[in-house]
């Protein structure tokens, strides 16, 4: 999905998808952590290139694969603690900066990480499973991602903050990285 969204936009908005991609902290990450923040968090026109190749391609997607669209578009890049790690199967994550915690399936991640130690990453709910989409590959031990917190904006450590809504930007997730 997110290579079709990516094609779609370089096809959209050529060259100001190319600088988007290039542009600041985005040009030092893997591309396997940039591409869906690409295509789910950077604005072009006002929208994310997912809005855009939702509007063009609904009628040719199945009610699974628009479900999927809407479940990555609701996701946002978030700080995320190891609670606890099964190992080939799953993790418990707890957002660092929303409080929310998934049951993650992961069988890749879970065989590396450890508990206390933090990612940079997206969360997708979907169907009552929650998946990693778009994980920064550096882990963060507990020290570090306290400071990444710590610089977070205070916007979203203040009490009655939609800390969720003010992840999804562009703005906060550029912070973060």
């Amino acid at each position: 999905l997110v290579e079709a969204i990516l094609e779609q936009g370089g096809r959209r908005f050529g060259k100001a998808l190319a600088r988007a991609a290039k542009a600041g902290v985005l040009r030092h990450a893997p591309v396997e952590f940039v591409a869906p923040f690409l295509a789910f968090h950077v604005l072009f026109n006002g929208r994310p290139l997912a809005h855009w190749f939702g509007q063009e391609h609904a009628s040719r997607l199945s009610n699974t694969e628009l479900a999927w669209l809407k479940a990555q578009q609701a996701a946002w890049l978030s700080v995320w603690e190891v609670l606890a790690v099964e190992p080939g199967r799953s993790l418990r994550l707890r957002d660092l900066l929303t409080s929310e915690v998934r049951d993650v399936l992961e069988s890749g991640a879970s065989q590396t990480l450890v508990s206390r130690y933090a990612i940079l990453a997206r969360v997708v709910d979907y169907e009552g499973l929650s998946l990693l989409c778009g994980t920064h590959p550096r882990p963060l031990p507990p020290r570090e991602a306290a400071e990444v917190v710590g610089r977070a904006p205070e916007s979203l450590r203040r009490a009655g903050t939609d800390a969720v809504s003010r992840l999804r930007e562009e703005k906060m997730g550029r912070a973060l990285i």
